[in-house]
């Protein structure tokens, strides 16, 4: 028996073949050639990375498992390189080892172990501390739980090495990716959508560099998220509750999408069903989250790890857009940077904003993705700190609609690494600033314009 060929005739085998080693070449050179300082280097081949994935999924039309194997191999090409772009493993690696020893990651900063002298108990203490930097080793932990316990398994799988827990922690996130895969496609198909729109993040450069290469675990907090996005619209309220907790313990950004499960309780059902559902729902999920925040319950926690989180509202600043705009203004009349002033007045506004788009958008379970893709879009671009790795969720999130525009962004993000160029220190080009945003700019534009009726109806009506 003959099988069917899974490619069109006008694209052939060899023309596949040829992208996959053009692709798997341009990751490798990513990956074990490239540092952070290569921005030229880095641009070309990660536009080489989108050119090909672009072409391997829109024209070739390869078969969903095709799709899936060329997934898999990009990332095992990752599995023995060290981060070349983030040093944020060194402090997952530290704070795995404390967790092992019986030690509150949560409770004192890196330098405090040095100062006092109990440096010795950490495996290449001296390495790691290097290798984070003084900025990360003066501030507490920020991780929560389910990343703590992530970073304290790969510590134990790793036996003391730290390449040992670069590849357990990567074997751990390509896992954990291939169970996104697994509960998108059902999402798909239950939208009555193509189950290969998935590729557009797990193929995604960005996806790839920063998960499995850099090793964020934005792609952990994604897959919860859909795994429990996926029961809670199957009604299995704490099986939801429990995923969707898993999430919000690893990266906290999941807590956004929270307002979205209460509109959907209560245009979903009659008022008394409603509130009972969200009851029960609410009762779960604050239920797991206290069990998994319990585990580290100390009285320095809350202050430190609020603390800790607070200075990304409040002191830290990288790849930010409208808040530049408010920072020169700031400058114009105080003569100083307001980002402490924007810190406290940001949450405010985010908050209106999602507010409308809660009331404007309807509350079936596609538009629901569709609504948080937005809020994060809003939060993300009023932010004062934008990392690369932050615009996964929202990509994520996009393979569930037709919007392109993060498609984009997940490309011009990557000129943020332009910062890294000079010595070592963090320097933004504001005409670089300037291309990705505008160009970002341009494609929500776009987007909207193709969809101006439906904008209409949405935003415009009474």
């Amino acid at each position: 028996m003959r099988l069917a060929n899974p490619i069109p005739n006008n694209f052939s085998y060899n023309t596949v073949i040829v992208l996959a080693i053009i692709g798997s070449l341009s990751y490798g050179f990513l990956t074990y050639f490239t540092v952070r300082s290569d921005f030229f280097q880095l641009i070309l081949l990660t536009a080489i990375s989108f050119l090909v994935t672009y072409v391997v999924i829109e024209k070739s039309k390869l078969s969903f498992n095709h799709l899936l194997y060329l997934a898999l191999i990009y990332r095992l090409i990752f599995i023995w390189a060290i981060p070349n772009l983030s040093q944020d493993f060194f402090r997952f690696f530290w704070d795995g080892q404390l967790i092992l020893q019986g030690i509150n990651p949560f409770i004192e900063n890196v330098n405090y172990y040095f100062n006092e002298g109990l440096d010795q108990n950490i495996t290449q203490a001296d390495i790691l501390l290097q290798g984070m930097g003084e900025l990360n080793a003066s501030h507490y932990s920020n991780y929560p739980p389910t990343s703590q316990f992530i970073y304290a398994v790969s510590a134990w799988l790793a036996k003391n090495s730290i390449m040992g827990f670069i590849i357990s922690l990567r074997l751990i996130l390509i896992s954990f990716d291939i169970l996104f895969v697994f509960f998108a496609k059902k999402l798909l198909i239950h939208f009555n959508k193509n189950p290969k729109n998935l590729f557009w993040y797990i193929l995604n450069p960005l996806c790839l560099i920063e998960v499995t290469g850099n090793l964020h675990l934005e792609g952990v907090m994604i897959s919860l998220f859909i795994i429990g996005f996926y029961f809670l619209i199957k009604n299995q309220k704490i099986l939801s509750a429990l995923f969707l907790s898993l999430s919000i313990s690893t990266k906290l950004l999941s807590l956004i999408f929270l307002p979205i499960t209460l509109k959907y309780f209560l245009k979903t059902y009659k008022f008394k069903r409603a509130s009972k559902g969200i009851f029960y729902f609410g009762f779960w999920l604050l239920l797991f989250l206290a069990i998994q925040f319990a585990f580290f319950y100390d009285e320095k926690f809350i202050s430190n790890f609020t603390e800790s989180v607070g200075l990304w509202f409040g002191k830290f600043e990288f790849n930010a857009s409208i808040f530049y705009v408010v920072r020169w203004f700031g400058y114009q009349h105080t003569g100083w940077n307001i980002i402490q002033t924007y810190g406290k007045i940001m949450p405010i506004i985010s908050i209106i904003l999602f507010l409308i788009l809660l009331l404007k958008f309807k509350t079936s379970p596609v538009k629901m993705l569709e609504c948080f893709m937005w809020m994060l879009t809003v939060y993300f671009l009023l932010s004062t700190t934008v990392h690369p790795w932050y615009i996964l969720f929202p990509l994520a999130l996009s393979v569930f609609n037709t919007y392109k525009y993060v498609y984009v962004w997940s490309f011009v993000v990557i000129f943020s690494y332009f910062s890294y160029k000079i010595s070592g220190d963090v320097f933004e080009s504001t005409w670089l600033l300037a291309i990705e945003y505008g160009i970002l700019l341009m494609a929500i534009m776009l987007d909207i314009g193709k969809r101006k009726t439906y904008f209409k109806a949405t935003f415009l009506s009474k």
